[in-house]
């Protein structure tokens, strides 16, 4: 029997690559879900009236409290309102100056994330002791795990689809002009180093069983007609797989050596007796911080510092310089629009990946709150900007900042860890050189950044940290394999971000999943 510790995107990865090869799967996963009425509330609507005939009743159901955010911060991305994906920052997790989340739901994080599909360049893998050449099958298997959506255009050229992909999602009006001027300026923005394309998502686009993207704007509190790809749904389907169990309600406490491979010590949730598992092999994908624990009470490195990468992440609004009319009322899906790939060693020796984002009900909200001052003029400033506004998603490789530092301490009951990191000015003139790079290309592109409204994330923000133990051609102490084994922990293979060497700024999780398909096919492949 051959274990999986967590149902996030890594965790379907590697399990489908078990089965495929007939070996017996069992994995167990905390496995919150969201609440069942709220469920069945948003499915009866979206089953029984079509987007047109919502009511503002309909929608409050469907947003919660999705767009009431804290002035100044982060957007947090909840489903219809829940916050179920998010596990409570209690005293296991002590965080100084970081803003990271780990997940105890089925499915992970990917409840809730932003849907963007693209893989790693071949330099990107400079550290890792695989090519992109080993990755590049299991991009395309995973790719027939969730759909791809995307076109054929510039960027194919440096990331190309390795599985067909489903058709594009259609843009929204504003992204369609935007997209046809940066066409029109190719030469131009090739020669300052600027690659653009329609955005890949992961998402369902509309098919005969209506159950495809219907264009309803939701996608960030919540798609209802779950057109947004979530690991949990290829958990439904594996389990229609006789060699496959799924075991909820179970914390992975520590993972031991056993005569057969491996023991590992998990707890019910809710009990305090721990419970045994014997394994062949177990495959530990529960998130990074998760998984970070998970060896550190099994090796019992505690008083130990650990570092934790992540991508530097930046928020910068965008005004267009052609406006659109009456895009509050477009049909559109709010997911990334648009994707820029910057190239520029005069800006970062990396690639720097920016998502264009246009009209979604938290722009509005926070472009209400931004103009309240204007009393009766309001209404027609906002027109005017809503038509023009739109937000740029921008990550850095994780090599451009110095790490968070971990550290592990046992209290009663289990381990406390403890992130601490602070503000770095070299990720601040790093952005400060991207925000001028597509100033000066403002004409080209179609719109112009505004820096007085930029928002620097900190160490964590948006959800992409990894590379505690990274896989090198010759591990050292707390260095893992090219199968993600680590010296003290033979046949346990960490596969989530936790082992990647490094975090390409391009998007996470495809690759993250790529590679834990790589390595539970290698495992598989031996028997």
């Amino acid at each position: 029997m051959h274990y999986v510790i967590g149902s996030g995107p890594a965790g379907v990865a590697a399990a489908s690559a078990l089965l495929d090869r007939g070996l017996d799967v069992t994995m167990l996963d905390v496995g919150e879900e969201c609440d069942p009425d709220r469920l069945a509330a948003v499915t009866r609507i979206a089953a029984t009236r079509a987007p047109e005939q919502w009511t503002r009743e309909d929608f409050r159901t469907f947003r919660g409290d999705s767009t009431e955010q804290p002035a100044g911060s982060f957007p947090i991305k909840r489903m219809f309102g829940s916050d179920f994906a998010y596990a409570a920052d209690d005293d296991e997790l002590r965080q100084i100056g970081t803003s990271c989340v780990r997940s105890h739901a089925k499915g992970g994080l990917s409840n809730v994330w932003g849907a963007a599909v693209l893989p790693n360049l071949a330099a990107d893998l400079d550290d890792w002791p695989v090519t992109l050449d080993d990755l590049k099958p299991h991009y395309a298997r995973v790719a027939q795990l969730m759909p791809v959506a995307g076109a054929a255009d510039d960027l194919e050229g440096p990331f190309p689809f390795y599985e067909r992909p489903a058709p594009p999602l259609r843009p929204s009006r504003l992204a369609a002009v935007m997209l046809a001027r940066m066409r029109g300026n190719r030469e131009r923005l090739s020669k300052a180093g600027l690659r653009f394309g329609q955005s890949r998502l992961a998402v369902r686009t509309d098919d005969e069983s209506g159950r495809g993207c219907q264009y309803t704007g939701l996608c960030l509190s919540g798609c209802p007609y779950f057109a947004i790809w979530n690991s949990a749904t290829v958990v439904n389907s594996l389990r229609q797989n006789p060699r496959f169990t799924y075991q909820p309600g179970w914390h992975v406490d520590r993972i031991e050596p056993a005569s057969a491979g491996v023991r590992l010590i998990a707890t019910r949730v809710g009990a305090s007796d721990p419970v045994s598992f014997e394994a062949r092999h177990a495959f530990v994908a529960c998130g990074p911080i998760a998984t970070m624990r998970v060896v550190i009470d099994s090796l019992r490195a505690y008083d130990r510092s650990f570092s934790l990468r992540f991508q530097p992440y930046f928020l910068l609004p965008f005004v267009a310089l052609d406006h659109t009319a009456d895009v509050e009322h477009e049909r559109l899906h709010t997911l990334a629009q648009i994707f820029m790939e910057l190239v520029d060693p005069a800006v970062s020796s990396h690639t720097v990946h920016l998502q264009v984002y246009t009209f979604n009900p938290l722009m509005a909200e926070r472009l209400q709150r931004a103009t309240a001052w204007l009393g009766p003029l309001r209404p027609a400033v906002k027109r005017a900007l809503l038509g023009r506004l739109m937000a740029v998603q921008g990550y850095l490789h994780s090599s451009e900042a110095p790490p968070i530092r971990v550290t592990a301490s046992l209290q009663p009951g289990r381990t406390r860890l403890t992130l601490t990191a602070e503000p770095d000015a070299r990720v601040q003139r790093i952005i400060g050189r991207v925000r001028r790079a597509l100033r000066r290309n403002a004409a080209g592109i179609g719109a112009i950044p505004l820096a007085l409204f930029q928002q620097i994330g900190r160490p964590g923000d948006g959800n992409h940290v990894g590379a505690a133990f990274p896989m090198r051609r010759t591990p050292g102490e707390f260095e893992t394999d090219s199968e993600g084994q680590l010296p003290g922990l033979r046949n346990v293979h960490l596969v989530d971000a936790i082992s990647l060497p490094s975090l390409a700024a391009t998007t996470f999780t495809y690759t993250t999943m790529a590679n834990a398909h790589r390595i539970a096919d290698a495992v598989a492949r031996r028997g």
